[in-house]
């Protein structure tokens, strides 16, 4: 259960790739939409055997009523509109997207920005 009082607001951001001019990638972060989510430690020994050494870095986020999850489980399978078109914002941390279940969301951290500004250009 979900408790309001632990209650954290996240942004639901988009991924641009594309190259520099020195021909390195490029990752553009654009804020489509804000929710409100609970986070999770992820301790068990199942979800440490699946990411194994990368448990470290993981996060296990819930929202109310499984609002996100539902927006982003149906994008689990799609070709064109893919899970890894999405990232996580919370307060400075990004976060990629590495599976989504009816009733929580497994993130992968991926960068620390400097500023909550839209557009965030990361160079990977």
């Amino acid at each position: 259960m979900i408790q309001l009082r632990y209650l954290k607001t996240i942004w639901l951001d988009s991924i641009t790739r594309s190259k520099a001019t020195n021909g390195s990638p490029v990752m553009t972060f654009t804020h489509i939409s804000s929710h409100q989510i609970q986070r999770q430690e992820i301790d068990d020994e199942i979800s440490a055997s699946i990411y194994g050494a990368d448990i470290n870095n993981m996060l296990r986020i819930s929202s109310p009523h499984h609002e996100l999850e539902t927006l982003l489980y149906g994008k689990v399978n799609l070709s064109s509109d893919n899970i890894t078109n999405y990232a996580i914002e919370i307060d400075t941390f990004i976060y990629e997207i590495k599976s989504v279940k009816e009733k929580w969301i497994d993130l992968k951290f991926l960068c620390e920005t400097s500023q909550n500004s839209v557009p965030v250009l990361i160079s990977i």
